[in-house]
């Protein structure tokens, strides 16, 4: 799983992630994926944001089989405070669609938010 970077309040996270049949081959799910297929995780707790208001799940990206996007905008404040500075958020797959017949879970990117040390002017706000 990937950490895909430390990201400023009200950016959009891009997550691109694949899907295989046992052997490795890119395989498409039985359906295609939507938003409602992923939870958001902050800080290792175990209760997933309640919404999904703000994403976009392309999938499959392109046409290409196995191959999809979820895109994650950090302004929507629908779960107020959920997205926040000084925090760690977990992105899981948990699709109610199959994988080469398979139910599936995989934690599929890491990503924070104004948490990660980036020197005296990483984040200057200006007026």
């Amino acid at each position: 799983m990937p950490f895909l970077g430390d990201y400023a309040v009200g950016e959009t996270v891009r997550v691109f992630f694949t899907t295989h049949d046992t052997d490795g081959a890119r395989v498409a799910p039985s359906s295609a994926f939507e938003a409602a297929d992923v939870e958001l995780y902050k800080d290792g707790g175990g209760t997933p944001r309640s919404s999904t208001s703000g994403w976009t799940m392309t999938s499959p990206v392109n046409s290409k089989t196995g191959l999809h996007r979820l895109d994650i905008d950090l302004s929507d404040d629908t779960d107020a405070g959920f997205y926040a500075a000084g925090s760690d958020y977990n992105v899981v797959l948990y699709p109610d669609e199959t994988v080469d017949a398979f139910s599936v879970v995989r934690v599929i990117a890491t990503f924070s938010i104004q948490n990660r040390y980036g020197g005296p002017a990483r984040f200057v706000h200006r007026r």
